[in-house]
Formats: C-alpha cells, structure tokens, sequence
C-alpha cells in the first residue's frame, strides 16, 4: 500500500501508492515483539516481527505501545483506512476489531461473543 519499497541494495520500486509512506527492507529484524494499540472501541493487541520499516511521509495518527510502555509501531487512519505495520490479533478485542470494518467513527455498544458452537 506504500508509495515506494525501498531494497537493501538501495534501488526504490515503486508500489500501489495508497499511502504516502515508504517501505524500506533491511537485513536484519528491525521491530520484534508484542504491542498494543489504544481505538476508540477498546484496545487491541498483536505483534511485529520485521525485516522491513515504514518511512511515514505524514503524521501518524497515534502509536502503539510496547509490554514496557515504549513507543510502538505508528498507526495511520485516513479516512476509512487505518494502516500499521503491527500484525493486530483480532480475538483480542472484537469491537475494536469490527469497528475498523464500518463507517468512521461508528462506536459498537454491543457484546460481540468470541465463543465457537458449544
């Protein structure tokens, strides 16, 4: 969805162009570990594990966080999109999961069950 990908060789291709960011591959892991990210339906939470970056070209809505309070992977809403970098693991919170699928600023009020057939 980046502008651009950036290799380690330093050639830049070009991508979709949807977001005003570059991707940039590097040789080794640049961002591991579990993170969370406050929505405005409750917090969800997942993980990174990268060889790559995000060069945001714009300011990120927000960031999420680390386990240890740290600064986390940027978060970018534009519209109906809402784009990062962190692999977000749904179960987590499902109405801040679902609400990322409606209408801006669309609050769920209601209980949504994570159980399977019983």
């Amino acid at each position: 969805m980046c502008s651009s990908l950036q290799f380690m060789a330093g050639s830049i291709g070009h991508m979709a162009g949807i977001l005003n960011a570059t991707a940039v591959v590097h040789e080794s892991l640049t961002a591991i570990g579990s993170q969370q990210g406050a929505f405005p339906n409750g917090i969800l939470r997942g993980h990174t594990f990268h060889h790559a970056s995000i060069q945001w070209h714009e300011q990120p809505t927000r960031h999420a966080q680390g386990r240890k309070g740290n600064k986390g992977d940027a978060i970018l809403e534009c519209q109906r999109l809402t784009a990062s970098f962190v692999h977000w693991y749904f179960p987590s919170c499902p109405q801040a999961a679902a609400a990322l699928f409606l209408p801006s600023n669309t609050l769920i009020h209601q209980n949504i069950s994570t159980s399977t057939t019983e």
